[in-house]
């Protein structure tokens, strides 16, 4: 009995999705994704360039190209809104709405209006620098081309950038040669006694 538990505990558990625990913009202007549990994350990219600026607190996400806002709280639509040009900085209310958002290069900001999906006025502004937020509680510094998380009062890690290496079948000839398979192929039928190797 307690195998079969196990087992079907194995199989419910491989059938879930991966959480997603944040999100964050790189140091290629890439808009990626922290997949997966602490120490163990994977970061898929989701917009592959020109982000300037992201948040996320866990219940909203917001991304900035050149001259457009983007903002989706959970389970809403995308909203596009036109801001002035250049880098931007986002802060969240304590239930993790997008509050406001700076424009450093402008100085200019506004306040984000939840039940309109729409920005305020722009107002003439000098902004204290805000933190980075890619989840609840968790901040990304950027040092030396290295792009760590932090949460306060603990340690700095670093965020994987590399994306998860997919894997390549291999027809290796008798020659030893190599030939990458694609999605059709046509194995060399083998003599009996003969094999073919296929290699991951």
């Amino acid at each position: 009995m307690r195998n079969f538990i196990l087992a079907l505990a194995a199989l419910v558990s491989s059938a879930q999705e991966i959480p997603i625990s944040g999100y964050f913009r790189d140091s290629h202007g890439a808009l990626r994704s922290l997949r997966g549990v602490e120490g163990a994350w994977t970061a898929p990219i989701v917009v592959p360039e020109g982000v300037l600026a992201a948040g996320y607190s866990g219940s909203t996400l917001w991304y900035k190209t050149d001259e457009l806002l983007w903002v989706r709280a959970d389970g809403a639509d995308w909203t596009a809104v036109a801001v002035p040009a250049g880098p931007a900085q986002g802060s969240f209310d304590r239930t993790g709405a997008l509050a406001e958002v700076h424009f450093p290069e402008a100085g200019l900001s506004a306040r984000w209006n939840p039940e309109t999906q729409d920005l305020g006025v722009l107002q003439a502004t000098a902004p204290e620098p805000v933190p980075e937020q890619i989840a609840p509680g968790l901040f990304l510094r950027r040092e030396a081309g290295t792009l760590l998380a932090w949460r306060a009062g603990g340690p700095a890690f670093a965020l994987p950038l590399a994306d998860p290496p997919g894997f390549q079948l291999l027809l290796r000839d008798g020659d030893g040669g190599e030939t990458p398979l694609t999605d059709n192929v046509t194995l060399p039928t083998a003599a009996p006694g003969d094999t073919t190797d296929t290699r991951f």
